[in-house]
Formats: structure tokens, sequence, C-alpha cells
């Protein structure tokens, strides 16, 4: 039986770290997917479905370097899926006016893993690591530092990524919200409703593979890294017949599925099942590993005073305007992330000439 995949956005990732994976633990053990045996995949659908690939670029502010960062398209794969709570709430169909009432509430639910579209299918780089990108910093106030960097999700004892995990409530057709007037571009059979905080976290490192130093490249052997770090990402609350929330940037402003993925490249807000923006600070915490192979030299402290620190913003943005039409869920393997590299539809994110301004 045909069936549309749900396409969901959560990604994140950042030049100091990304998107993440909190609802399963580190400690929990994932079986690894059979299509995909011995590359460190996690089996996502254990009884649920259907796959989706959000895409996702974002930027990051490095506070020690007083600069911001893009990063490169991130292409997750993941499962999403959701569970009704409270449907037909009978206060609140036989008192519409009845303050605080919702006839439904979701627990929406998606884990996810990144997938590296730079390296074949075959290689074992191929998921739980993002695409090579580069930080451009500053150390001791003036040695430039470039180094290439990649955001990798921790692994479980049998080599498996842990997953992502994004979740987010929603409470539809309000029998009483602050909006109770339908805005006139909203379809008649759409109600009004309320999409809580995203709640995005987890652990993710930075490995870094190449380092330029003022100039002059240093030949680093491997294991330069940071150790994990905890991400807490989230997104604005809103209510979907506010009046000003701009329409262009309404994630439900009509019923049409794609034209929601459309808007989600420019909207302020957030929808787990279209897309949106989320946002945090990050924690970086120091290098270690970074030795010069000719010499043994220890640049980890360099590293450290470019890059490392407290309350580094990060912004990103997706969308999951690649969904699939599949007889089933093996032929989606031989599409966009699992087969080859997927199309790039998320454009570069702004750099701001200002610092990020604290977060509400």
């Amino acid at each position: 039986m045909r069936r549309k995949l749900i396409v969901l956005l959560a990604g994140l990732a950042t030049a100091g770290g990304l998107l993440v994976g909190s609802q399963p633990t580190a400690a929990e053990e994932w079986p690894e997917e059979p299509h995909f045996a011995g590359q460190g995949l996690p089996d996502l659908t254990r009884g649920i479905s259907p796959w989706i690939t959000p895409q996702s670029r974002g930027r990051n502010y490095l506070t020690r370097a007083k600069q911001w960062a893009r990063i490169p398209t991130m292409q997750l794969g993941a499962v999403n899926h959701q569970t009704p709570y409270g449907q037909l709430m009978p206060d609140c169909n036989r008192f519409p006016e009845a303050p605080g009432m919702a006839r439904r509430r979701k627990l929406w639910n998606a884990n996810a893993v990144l997938v590296n579209t730079d390296v074949p299918v075959e290689s074992a780089d191929r998921f739980g690591r993002s695409p090579a990108f580069r930080l451009h910093a500053v150390a001791f106030g003036s040695v430039p530092v470039v180094a290439e960097a990649q955001v990798v999700q921790p692994r479980d004892g049998n080599g498996v990524a842990q997953p992502i995990d994004v979740r987010q409530y929603s409470y539809e057709a309000l029998c009483d919200s602050p909006f109770p007037t339908r805005p006139a571009d909203r379809p008649a059979d759409l109600g009004p409703a309320y999409f809580s905080p995203a709640e995005v976290s987890g652990q993710v490192r930075i490995e870094v593979s190449r380092l330029v130093i003022d100039g002059v490249e240093m030949r680093l052997s491997e294991g330069c890294g940071t150790p994990a770090m905890d991400l807490s990402l989230t997104s604005t609350p809103y209510y979907t017949w506010d009046p000003a929330i701009p329409e262009a940037q309404r994630p439900q402003a009509t019923g049409n599925q794609a034209d929601t993925f459309s808007r989600m490249i420019s909207t302020s807000l957030f929808q787990i099942s279209g897309g949106g923006l989320v946002f945090g600070d990050l924690d970086i915490p120091a290098f270690a590993g970074c030795r010069v192979r000719s010499t043994n030299e220890d640049l980890s402290p360099l590293l450290t005073a470019a890059v490392s620190g407290p309350r580094n913003r990060v912004e990103m943005r997706s969308q999951g305007a690649l969904a699939q039409e599949d007889p089933g869920l093996d032929p989606f393997y031989e599409v966009c992330p699992w087969a080859r590299n997927c199309p790039d539809v998320m454009p570069p994110a702004p750099i701001p000439d200002e610092e990020p301004n604290e977060l509400p």
C-alpha cells in the first residue's frame, strides 16, 4: 500500500554542535538497521514508520571568536510518530466556550540520525556524522585558526549511533484560545491550535581532521576533538490563529502540505511535521588529542582557546520537503539519503553583523 512519507524537519547542527538525541540516552543500546549492517545506523523503525528525510542549515555564533559561522546542509534520516491524547474531550465538545480545553492533544516525536552525504553509501562514515565544515576562529586574541570539523553522534557499545530525539506537543481544535476568530486565510475545516516549544536534546561531539594555524597547515593525528557535550534546543510556542504572525510565516497557513513545507525556509516558528527554526546555546568543552603527527606537539590548548567556552548560539532552520511516495519500506532505501546524495533545497543561512540576542 502506497503511503506518503510524513516529513519532519528536525535538523540541527552547528559549527560547535548539533541537534541531538536525548530520549534514548547514551546508555541505551539500539539494534542496528539490517539494510546497512556494520555501518552503525540504528534501526529506528522498531514497529514505527515511516522514514523521513528532513534537511536543515543553520549558523553558530562562537563566543570566543566573536564570529558567526555557517553550518553546511545537514541531511537526516529519521522516523516520525505521534501519540494522541484526550481525543474528543466531552466537556470541550459540549461546551465550546469552556476555557482551557482542547479536543485533542498530540505528542509528536521523532528519532533521527545524521547522514554524511559527502561519502559513498557503503562508507563506514556514512551515518552518525555530519559532512565536514570549516570553522574560522582566533586563538589567544590574534592567531587565526581554520579547522575542518564534523559533528558526530555518540555510539553505544555495539557501535550504533545514538539517535536524535525531537518532540513537540500540539493542542488541536481548541475550545478556547486568545484568538477565537478564524483568519480569512485559514481553511474552514481547521480549528485553532497551539504548538508547544520543541524539545531537542542529547549529546554530540566535534571531531577535527584538519587544522591551519596562521596560514600553516598542521597534519593532525586521529582523535582530535571534544568529549560528548549536551545540547538543548527549543522553539517559539505559538497559536495558529495569532494575527501577529505574518501570513507568509504561518507554518499552517493553508491546508496544503507542500505550501507548508515551502514556508519553513523563512518562518521563525517550528512544527515537527513540517519544519522551521530551533535555537539554543551550547557549551563547548575543551579539545583533546590534537597532536601534530611529525612532532607530537599538542595543539589542543590552542583549539580550546579559539573555540571552547559557554553560551555559543545555535540556530537551525529545517524543512522536510523531500517527501517520497513508496510502495513499501524497503524501496525507500533506494532513494535519498540512503542510496545517493540528496538535492540541496535549503538556502545558506544569512550571517548577521551583530552578536546574538539573549534567548527568551
